[in-house]
């Protein structure tokens, strides 16, 4: 398809044809030129890929540890999702760990026509601090008093 991009791009945005508007209904524009060069190294916080057994599918775990709000966090999310879609050939299943003091306000999922890409978010506040104490992994341990602290910062108005 490369071959024919050139001139397919010249005959939509150079002359008038009725293609692109029964595509999209657009009607009244502007042709931008957009060029996206990739300069960033996006590092995901813990990825995880389960085994596959006769009862269980192969599957992708993508966990982002927050700790404020980042109103940038959809964004992240999606830019994530399909970088790690472009290596492993499958879209990972997506949560984020808000390990925050202040309330939890960010959204779940970017969505825009056509396209969603949505994310499980856990607020370890609402977790039962007083379980996780209680097993018997050292880990669980320790998010209970993260998840104790960041509910009485919350409670007492902060630090």
């Amino acid at each position: 398809m490369h071959e024919y991009d050139t001139v397919l791009k010249s005959l939509l945005t150079d002359s008038e044809n009725s293609i692109f508007q029964r595509s999209t209904s657009a009607r009244h524009g502007r042709w931008l030129n957009v060029e996206l060069p990739d300069v960033t190294q996006t590092r995901v916080d813990l990825l995880f890929e389960t085994i596959e057994t006769a009862a269980d599918p192969r599957r992708l775990i993508g966990m982002e540890l927050q700790s404020a709000n980042d109103p940038m966090l959809p964004l992240r999310m999606a830019e994530y999702s399909l970088r790690l879609y472009r290596l492993y050939k499958e879209f990972p299943e997506q949560y984020v760990l808000y390990v925050g003091t202040d309330e939890m306000r960010m959204p779940s999922a970017l969505t825009g026509p056509n396209h969603i890409c949505r994310y499980a978010l856990h607020d370890i506040r609402v977790w039962d601090a007083e379980t996780l104490r209680n097993s018997p992994f050292p880990a669980d341990t320790v998010l209970a008093i993260l998840a104790s602290y960041s509910e009485r910062q919350r409670r007492s108005g902060g630090f």
